[in-house]
């Protein structure tokens, strides 16, 4: 129950915080009207496996998955972004035991805008599972912080959960953006994540620590393409993991994605 009041204590502070800070943004804005305009976002990604929260979610790392996303997006929506969509994943592979759980539908909701000189969003998000006996398993919150920079951007992950499995998972990262020339975007990351569940009595504690790069290629009217290696080490202590041996604990992971976005 401890977990739970922290994550629902943080998730409304920072709902809080937001919410004020917007509608400070929003009174300085007060003479300039603005029309939200229609964005989107439509992904077609695969993957060498499907991580969740730095851990493998099928019972072998080498099985691949897709990765799906659609959004919607109104701009100037007030101060910030309102986006709507879902993305969806599907193992190409034997799952055995987690056979349930090889499709997943998680749509979800998010608003976030410019906090001064941060920039934060909120939201929510529903997993679904079309092949299990009870469909929908759990709900979470999102929030992300962050201090865009010209040097190296520190951001801040929190992922309540509220129902099923209650408990809290946070990521401390940074990450730097490069643009080689008008092309070409490489967005190197560092994180560490931590969690902590009420659902199997798991005590907040240290989960993964993850370097990642993305490497985005801009083709025009908002066409792209990319690739997005990454490497995980799962750090939590031995008795929540099937193999704590280095190799049993370590996680190599590459996605490629086509969409388009405005």
């Amino acid at each position: 129950m401890r977990h739970i009041v922290v994550s629902a204590f943080v998730f409304t502070c920072t709902v809080a915080l937001s919410t004020n800070a917007f509608a400070q943004d929003a009174d300085k804005r007060s003479n300039a009207q603005t029309t939200p305009s229609l964005g989107y976002v439509v992904e077609a990604g695969l993957s060498s496996t499907k991580l969740v929260h730095g851990a493998p979610k099928y019972d072998t790392k080498s099985t691949p998955a897709t990765e799906d996303l659609v959004a919607v997006r109104l701009k100037d929506v007030g101060p910030g972004t309102l986006q709507l969509g879902s993305s969806f994943a599907m193992a190409l592979g034997d799952t055995t035991k987690k056979y349930e759980k090889a499709e997943e539908v998680l749509p979800s909701v998010t608003y976030g805008g410019k906090m001064s000189v941060m920039l934060l969003e909120v939201g929510a998000r529903v997993w679904f599972y079309p092949r299990m006996a009870q469909v929908r398993q759990d709900v979470e919150g999102t929030a992300r912080l962050s201090i865009p920079n010209g040097f190296l951007t520190p951001t801040l992950d929190l992922f309540p959960c509220f129902l099923e499995k209650q408990g809290l998972y946070g990521v401390v990262g940074a990450e730097h953006l490069f643009k080689l020339g008008s092309r070409f975007h490489v967005r190197p990351r560092a994180q560490v994540g931590a969690q902590g569940y009420d659902a199997k009595s798991e005590r907040f504690h240290a989960q993964e620590v993850s370097v990642s790069s993305a490497v985005t290629a801009l083709f025009g009217e908002g066409f792209y393409a990319a690739i997005r290696p990454s490497y995980t080490t799962l750090v939590s202590p031995s008795h929540y993991l099937a193999d704590a041996s280095f190799g049993g604990r370590s996680v190599a992971y590459v996605g490629f994605a086509v969409g388009a976005q405005r």
